[in-house]
């Protein structure tokens, strides 16, 4: 990366919940983003997949949320046939998520807003890979999630652990058990996020939850 490339990773490091200076970062990466994150040993997609299609059926209808350029879905459609919507803020991800043959749709949706444009009980599972750590109130985002998925449905996400615990995610995954909404399968110990960056090797981990929607 140039200077100027490492000023803009700041938004990655930093998990900026400003939409519109995710979706710029985001529209300037896309075309390295799959090269790159590779390269910096990235396999949350891989883990999410896996761990998701343990739970659905074949033919399942499941939202990509936050899709990138498409790794999630690649990986999915590999372990589980079905059918993936994806939606993200960066048109230029979408663009080339659209390549990968693994959407039956894809279309730009700023995930700071709710509720999602999707009708109630439409998904059999959904995935966010990589993204709540921008999501300014994701207490709203995993709510609504949780009225779009069918009851008995499954939703993964991964989060940072350094946000995590800043933002009181236990705190709030509590609530929304409380509230009746969804009851949690799994949460894992923190694992390596991007082991072969420089800045993120150390210092960054990631936790994978696994949701059930009641």
């Amino acid at each position: 990366m140039d200077g100027n490339d490492d000023a803009k990773f700041d938004t990655l490091k930093g998990g900026s919940t400003d939409a519109a200076a995710v979706e710029a970062y985001y529209d300037d990466w896309a075309a390295r983003y799959d090269k790159e994150i590779i390269n910096w040993g990235y396999t949350a997609p891989d883990v999410a997949a896996a761990m998701l299609a343990e739970h659905l059926q074949p033919g399942a209808q499941v939202l990509d949320l936050g899709c990138g350029t498409g790794q999630f879905a690649e990986k999915l459609s590999n372990l589980l046939e079905c059918r993936i919507d994806g939606i993200d803020i960066s048109e230029a991800s979408l663009q080339l998520a659209e390549t990968h043959g693994c959407y039956a749709s894809l279309r730009r949706v700023d995930l700071q807003q709710t509720p999602l444009p999707f009708a109630d009980n439409t998904f059999d599972g959904a995935a966010s890979v990589g993204v709540m750590t921008y999501i300014a109130d994701p207490a709203a985002l995993l709510a609504d999630l949780c009225r779009i998925i069918r009851p008995g449905g499954f939703f993964i996400f991964t989060h940072r652990d350094d946000r995590w615990r800043e933002r009181g995610y236990d705190d709030m995954i509590a609530e929304l058990t409380a509230r009746g909404l969804c009851e949690v399968l799994k949460i894992t110990e923190p694992k390596p996020y991007l082991p072969k960056h420089e800045d993120f090797a150390e210092q960054i981990e990631v936790k994978f939850a696994l949701l059930k929607v009641s």
